[in-house]
């Protein structure tokens, strides 16, 4: 039986932290052709089963789709993340974060910080009064960062509070070392 993702949300898209980007990282929307470049992204950050097509059915096909909600990550010409401001189909009428990503090479700089400030922003300015995010519990650096950014737990399934409480002993533990 598949487990059901971890939920959080950020009641709140008041107080949002500065963006703050690396010397020679940007920060830009979806172009054409980004499906190609994303693919890899896609591929070391989720699973090897992406390619061009899905991405383009995952986003483009979607009604939310919007090249100005896609945040494409770049170091130089290289794309190296993204993130996405998304509707939780759950929740009409209410923000998503969606495939936060960035390179594994890429990370410990602050990136996937930069890009869920950026996507809050982006949601922020689209009037989305909070924003929900889906994430799997071995996704422990995104769920200190989306912490850290004042996202919180919700319990939705009778395995989540025990699974959360796993997460943050696990994340204590982390930062204990």
């Amino acid at each position: 039986m598949e487990r059901s993702q971890l939920m959080m949300v950020r009641k709140s898209l008041e107080d949002l932290p500065q963006l703050l980007l690396p010397h020679g990282y940007d920060i830009r929307f979806h172009q054409d052709g980004d499906e190609q470049r994303l693919t890899p992204v896609f591929r070391q950050c989720f699973d090897p089963g992406w390619n061009p097509d899905r991405i383009l059915k995952t986003f483009v096909e979607d009604p939310v789709w919007s090249p100005n909600r896609m945040c494409v990550l770049c170091h130089g010409e290289e794309v190296v993340g993204t993130a996405t401001a998304w509707e939780c189909p759950e929740r009409r009428g209410h923000g998503g974060l969606h495939y936060l990503a960035v390179l594994p090479k890429h990370r410990q700089k602050g990136l996937g910080t930069a890009l869920v400030v950026r996507v809050l922003q982006l949601l922020k300015d689209m009037g989305y009064p909070d924003v929900w995010l889906a994430t799997d519990d071995f996704r422990l650096p995104a769920i200190r960062t989306y912490l850290s950014l004042g996202f919180e737990p919700v319990c939705q399934d009778k395995s989540h509070e025990e699974r959360w409480e796993i997460v943050r002993h696990k994340l204590r533990a982390a930062s204990a070392d």
